[in-house]
Formats: structure tokens, sequence, C-alpha cells
């Protein structure tokens, strides 16, 4: 019996060994960071692709320490979840992983590792992530650099921080804030308003340093600390401050990719030879007003700018729509439309108009303008069902006789008084350089603040009752 069982176990085990491949299959990736000092954070991101059939699920990521964790970054064709710590991946994608290491505590060479676990139907795929670095021990010395005309002193118990450039016209101070990313190439300050309960830079700031190779260094000033000085830049309308300002020391033109914005005019150089990104290149903002007395009386208002044919702007319309008595109970509340005029002229035509979706997004804009005009009762019933299908024209005529609006009388006017209403909304939207569908305009007494997602609206108080569950999935620009 006992030959009998030496004949049959190898067998066995041959067979069992054989089958594993079914129940999970593993794939082992290396990124050599190189040499860094102990305490900084080191951010990665790796590429890995659904080289399967079948749709991927991520379940799960988990580093060997809590020093060292992962999300996945949204991407096309890439769901994320849980803050990315799930998704969901589409045959034959690719998906980005971001691994972030702590440093703190570790010296010498360094292995760490993140596993990605996932499903493929029911078989398990199991991706590794080894990350190799080796940690210089930090001393307490101080290291001094130098970019330029830019001079930076630091040590490891200094409490203050201070960037001076040399011409003496432009001085920054900083204080006992811990929030400094150090590092030695790139320089940003971004002056903002830190008593909004609203982010409106950490977005930029995750592209930049990805753009300029985790090699940004960022600080924060409050602009009530930063105006006590005298030769301070403000970028104003009427009577109002923009926020935020962004300021990218000297030294950073060496970076090619800051170069192309100096060429397409995104920056302009100051007189200390810094840069100050101009505030037509991003869309979140707010306006802090300086003369209270002449805004007191003031009524609250939402306008929502959009493009008729932006699928985000339709999911945008809809979801207000439902919540529409919890708006107007508090706000006054407008949609108001973005195109561009192709010249100066004083008379327009349809041909004299651009806008991102082409020439019938211009006329669907102009129809939904006559439609408030003519029929402002009906208007958002219109918005309602059209936005179902926001592409099609199938709809339209169905449209017109459901809610029994007169077809002619709006088609009819499309190519006169319809253009007049298009071109007066785009003179409102230039006003404050809006051009990203959709756009949350929101006006009080103090401030008019411009944001591009339903999250952050419901941070502000007039309505964190609105009753949205997903955010829009993204922007038209």
């Amino acid at each position: 019996m006992i030959h009998k069982y030496r004949k049959v176990l190898p067998i066995f085990i041959i067979l069992f060994f054989s089958n594993m491949h079914l129940l999970y299959s593993l794939q082992v990736y290396t990124i050599k960071v190189g040499s860094v000092s102990e305490g900084e954070i080191i951010k990665k991101v790796i590429s890995l692709t659904n080289k399967f059939n079948k749709k991927l699920r991520i379940e799960e990521i988990i580093g060997d320490c809590t020093c060292i964790s992962g999300i996945v970054l949204k991407d096309k064709g890439v769901k994320v979840f849980k803050k990315g710590r799930k998704a969901e991946i589409m045959p034959g994608n690719i998906f980005r992983v971001l691994i972030n290491f702590n440093t703190k505590g570790y010296t010498g060479e360094v292995k760490k590792r993140v596993y990605i676990k996932g499903k493929v139907k029911d078989e398990k795929k199991i991706f590794v992530v080894d990350l190799k670095a080796k940690i210089l021990k930090r001393t307490n010395k101080k290291k001094k650099y130098s970019l330029n005309t830019v001079s930076i002193s630091l040590s490891k118990k200094e409490k203050e921080l201070i960037l001076k450039s040399k011409s003496g016209k432009y001085t920054l101070h900083r204080g006992k804030n811990k929030n400094i990313k150090r590092n030695e190439k790139y320089f940003l300050t971004i002056i903002t308003d830190q008593n909004l309960n609203i982010n409106l830079t950490d977005d930029l700031i995750k592209h930049w340093e990805l753009m300029f190779n985790n090699n940004l260094y960022v600080r924060k000033i409050d602009f009530r600390t930063y105006y006590r000085n005298k030769n301070t830049i403000k970028i104003k309308y009427n009577d109002g401050i923009v926020l935020p300002i962004f300021i990218f020391h000297q030294g950073i033109e060496n970076n090619p990719a800051f170069n192309k914005w100096i060429k397409n005019g995104y920056v302009k150089k100051m007189n200390n030879n810094d840069f100050i990104l101009s505030d037509e290149y991003y869309s979140e903002k707010i306006i802090i007003e300086e003369s209270n007395k002449k805004y007191k009386e003031r009524n609250k208002r939402l306008d929502l700018f959009i493009m008729s044919h932006c699928p985000f702007s339709a999911e945008a319309v809809t979801k207000l729509i439902d919540n529409l008595d919890i708006i107007t109970n508090k706000v006054k509340f407008s949609i108001y439309y973005i195109a561009e005029p192709k010249n100066n002229k004083n008379k327009f035509t349809i041909d004299d108009i651009n806008s991102l979706h082409g020439r019938e997004e211009v006329i669907e804009d102009i129809r939904q303008l006559l439609i408030k005009k003519i029929y402002p009762d009906k208007y958002y019933n219109y918005l309602y069902y059209r936005n179902k299908d926001p592409k099609s024209r199938k709809w339209l005529s169905w449209v017109y006789d459901y809610l029994k609006m007169d077809k002619k009388k709006i088609e009819n006017k499309i190519k006169d008084k319809g253009v007049k209403l298009l071109i007066e909304n785009i003179k409102y939207a230039r006003k404050y350089n809006i051009k990203v569908s959709p756009t949350f305009m929101y006006v009080n007494e103090n401030y008019i603040l411009f944001v591009n997602s339903l999250e952050k609206l419901k941070k502000l108080k007039p309505f964190k009752n609105l009753n949205i569950e997903e955010d829009i999935g993204g922007l038209c620009q």
C-alpha cells in the first residue's frame, strides 16, 4: 500500500500546482527611487495594464507597513471608488497607481512593497509593486539653496522661513505653518483665503506636482497677511480682489513644461523676475469685495454657466432642477450660456459665433434662451426632458407638443432676436473669464465664488441640504 501512495502522491502534487494559476496570477514590478533624505514623502506613479479579456476589478491596495500606501488614479476607461482604494478597469486599458511612501524613521537601502489585489471574474489577480530607495540620514546642519535671485535658508529646528528677492521689491515671510513642502527645485507661493471652507487649489497642485516631477515646493499664505506688505500684487475686478494668486518664483522658467506656459501667455513676468499665473488659466476662484458697504444690499444668487451640448452641464442642470425648491428658497437662480464671438462686430449672425461643440450647440443655446424669454414657466421642464438625450433631435417636436409651445414662434426667432440674447450671455460670461462648463457662480454681500463641482457647491451654507449624492462626471473646456 505504501508503494501505491508513492506513485499517486507526486501526480496529485503536479495536478494541484498546475491548477494554481486558475486561482490567481501574480505580476511583480519595481520602482527605483534613488537617494532621498529621511523624512521625505516619496510619491511615484506607476502605469499598469489590464491585459485580460475581461473587466478587472481592483478590490484592495495594501502595503507591507503603514508607511506605504497606494491609490488608483482617475483615467479614461477606469472607474474609481472609495477614493481610489477600489477601481474597475476595462480590458486593454492602462490604469495608474500613485504610491506614497513616508521615509520617516528609515535609513540605508530600503525596499517596501505594495499589493494591488484584483479579480477578473472569479480568478484573483495580484500586482506587486516593489519600491526601492536609499534613504540618507537627515542632519541638523543648515542647508543653503540658491535659485538665481531667490535665496532660501532651511534648518530642521528653524521656525521661520524667508523668501526674499535681491531686488528688495518683493518679500514674503513664512511663519510657524507646518504645511510647507520642502524641495530644492521649484517654488510656488499661493495667496488665498484660508477662512473659506472650500479648497480651490489642491486639484491644481496635484496636477502640477506631476507636471514638475514632484519637485514643486508649495506654501500658502492668507491674503490678509500678504496684503500688509505694500509691494504686493493684486488682481482686481472693479472693487474686488481675485484669489487665489499663484506666484512661481524665479528659476522655474528652466522647466520645459513651464517654458511652454510662458510662450502661450499663461504667466506674466513680475518686476522681480517671478511669474504670476493669469487668472484666465484657472476657473475656480473667489472675488473678495474690498468695499463691503456698497454690496450689503446685494441679493444672494446662484448663476450657472453651461454649454448646451456638454453632457456634464446636462447632468448638473438636471440635478439642480430636482432641487429647485431648495435653491430658489435660499437664492435667486439663473442659467447662462458660454460661447465665443469670432470677431468684434457690432452685429452678429449665428455664423459669427463659435462654440466648443459646433454650430448645433450655438442653435440649441439660442433655442433655450428664447424658451426662457417667451415661455419662462416651461423653461425648466424643457431642459429636464431635453437633457435625457441632449445630443439627439428626435425629442424636439415631441417636447414642443407635450409642453404646448408654438414651435414656429421659437424657431423663427433664432437668427435675429435669439442671437442678441446669446451675445448678452457671452458678454456676461466674459466679464468673469468664464470658459468652463459647468461653472457655478455664487454671489453674496461679501464675495463672488466660482466652482466647477456640485460637491464644492454643497459646502456652502445655502446649498448644504441639496439632495445630490454623486458629483458631475467632468467638465467641458
